[in-house]
């Protein structure tokens, strides 16, 4: 038997629609107007109105669910949030480096972190820039000219025992420079060295002047060489490149004796005066004769290292130069392979 739909009925189920159709768009509305109002940072329980600002102007919606549900409070990250590159994912990082770089930025701290972070650790990062390491203008020239070709940068330039190749530099490190005293005969009136080797060279000095009995002053030894910018290597021809010459260290002197040439000073009284007796005074050879065969490095008999009495006399013990001595510290340190 066939429906017959009544006038009333048809007329009842256009209400229906209409009223479902009502209460759909009511909710959507509610909802929309639920969405203005609705405050993202409810659920953060810091409650400071001027950070809660920043917080939505810098932050996207993920971030503030980052901090909300980590409960981060805005002493973290507030005062690098408006800074170039800033991120709130290494909000700790910044916080760890401006408690020792105190006197930087909020934008100098960014910029540090974002720079360095995918080499070194923040940690590592405080380590470069203690007092008398680095300056961070250093850490960055290496960062973005050698740290990619897989130079290590040396931890503690100032250590007196660093020791610089090809694998190792310190950048553009400047140390502490003084002038070569005046009593000290030198090739130049413009050389400089670290101040530590003031006092071991005016020994040397007079040891060297008392040893081969000469009236004049250091037997007529005389430095010719100390300290060597980063920038002055780069512009000589140099058998290492800028930052990987411990002429830069400002713990290397080259010596000479004035009227010979450097050709000819392993065959002076005084080279061989300093072959003897050049470690009692903290200074050794970098490279010798056996380094040739060794290393393939030339030997430089002009050319000493200021290690300090202590070590320079271990180094005389061994029988190496510093090069050959590093190498078998180095050696010795490194993981025995497995044997499979």
């Amino acid at each position: 038997m066939n429906e017959v739909t009544t006038l009333e009925g048809s007329e009842k189920k256009k209400w229906t629609t209409v009223f479902v159709l009502f209460v759909v768009l009511f909710s959507v509305a509610c909802l929309e107007f639920m969405n203005l109002r609705y405050d993202s940072l409810a659920r953060y329980p810091y409650k400071d109105e001027t950070s809660k600002d920043l917080i939505r102007n810098y932050l996207s919606q993920d971030e503030i669910e980052y901090i909300i549900e980590y409960s981060i409070p805005p002493n973290m990250f507030i005062a690098y949030i408006r800074e170039p590159g800033f991120s709130i994912y290494h909000a700790a990082e910044y916080k760890r480096l401006s408690e020792s770089q105190w006197n930087k930025s909020p934008a100098e701290i960014v910029r540090m972190v974002e720079e360095t972070r995918t080499l070194m650790s923040v940690e590592e990062l405080e380590l470069y820039l203690m007092e008398g390491n680095y300056a961070y203008e250093d850490v960055s020239r290496w960062v973005k000219n050698e740290a990619p070709e897989g130079i290590q940068l040396v931890t503690y330039a100032f250590n007196l025992d660093t020791y610089l190749d090809h694998d190792h530099s310190v950048s553009s490190r400047v140390p502490y420079l003084v002038n070569l005293p005046e009593e000290i005969p030198s090739s130049s009136s413009e050389i400089r060295i670290s101040e530590e080797l003031i006092q071991p060279l005016q020994a040397l000095c007079g040891g060297i002047t008392t040893g081969l009995s000469s009236s004049r002053a250091c037997a007529a030894l005389q430095v010719t060489k100390g300290y060597v910018s980063y920038d002055d290597t780069a512009q000589t021809d140099n058998d290492y490149a800028p930052g990987h010459d411990e002429h830069q260290l400002g713990l290397a002197v080259d010596f000479g004796v004035e009227g010979i040439d450097d050709s000819d000073f392993s065959k002076t009284a005084q080279a061989q005066w300093l072959l003897n007796n050049a470690w009692k005074y903290g200074f050794v050879l970098t490279w010798n004769e056996e380094d040739v065969s060794l290393t393939g490095h030339r030997a430089e008999t002009m050319h000493y290292r200021y290690v300090g009495v202590d070590l320079a006399k271990t180094i005389h013990d061994s029988g190496l130069s510093f090069a050959r001595y590093k190498a078998q510290i180095r050696e010795s340190s490194m993981p025995t392979p497995v044997q499979e």
